[in-house]
């Protein structure tokens, strides 16, 4: 998915969020909205890292060390 899709996909689905969720105060507002994203950053395989979690990319990436080549070329889920 080409990267303005991608922002505009995560948009839409916060959007769903706000358009979907009854808050109870602006403390409850922030946890909801903290949930989406960790779910969108931390918790949902991306196609453009391999379908990999964005978490378990960056533990990868971090494990090789520097000038290391990029271990994903878009591979398919297994």
């Amino acid at each position: 998915m080409a990267p303005h899709l991608a922002g505009q996909a995560n948009a839409e689905r916060l959007r769903g969020i706000l358009n979907e969720t009854l808050f109870y105060g602006i403390d409850h507002a922030c946890a909801v909205i903290r949930e989406g994203a960790e779910d969108c950053n931390i918790r949902r395989p991306l196609s453009s890292i391999g379908y990999q979690t964005p978490a378990s990319y960056a533990k990868a990436i971090f494990a090789m060390g520097p000038g290391k080549p990029d271990p994903i070329a878009n591979k398919a889920p297994s």
